[in-house]
Parts: structure tokens; C-alpha cells; sequence
């Protein structure tokens, strides 16, 4: 069984991190870890490195250091040049 969980750091994704973590220890699952992250131009691998070495700790250190399987994905997405005439800053 695989229980995926969107993560932004937020309360609800570490509650909803601990709920999954709670499911995978009873079923035998694996959480999946999802973070998305728009880049910017250019592409600095470097800092997707880092990105991806620090929601890796931090999922650790929120399961603290609980022997539950788990994997995380850095998901960039590239920003969003077709969006005219949409007013991006209400969005957050």
C-alpha cells in the first residue's frame, strides 16, 4: 500500500503526515512525499539539490526517526508564462 502526501510545511501537511504515518505502520505501507516548487529561469540544479537534501530532513525529523518506509519527490514545475490576464497574486 502506498499513502501519498502532499507536503508544504504547512500544519495540515505534517498532521496529514502523521495520519499516513499512523496508516502505513498499521497496513505495511510506504508514504510518498510530494513537494511542488516553481523554478526560476535558469534551471539551478544546485538549488534543487539542496531543496530536495532539506524536505528529505525534514520529513525525518517529522517522523521522528520512525522506522516507517517512505520516499520524497521534489516536483519543479516550470513558471507560468501562459497565465496572461490571470492576477497571480491573489493566489496565495
Amino acid at each position: 500500500m502506498n499513502i501519498m502526501v502532499g507536503f508544504d510545511g504547512s500544519n495540515e501537511a505534517k498532521d496529514a503526515l502523521k495520519l499516513a504515518q499512523k496508516h502505513a505502520k498499521s497496513f505495511g505501507g510506504k508514504i510518498k512525499v510530494a513537494k511542488s516548487v516553481t523554478r526560476k529561469h535558469p534551471l539551478d540544479h544546485s538549488a534543487i539539490q539542496a531543496a530536495e537534501g532539506t524536505l528529505a530532513r525534514e520529513i525525518r525529523n517529522q517522523l521522528n526517526g520512525d522506522k516507517t518506509s517512505y520516499e520524497t519527490r521534489l516536483v519543479v514545475s516550470s513558471p507560468c508564462i501562459s497565465c496572461r490576464g490571470i492576477d497571480q497574486s491573489q493566489e496565495e
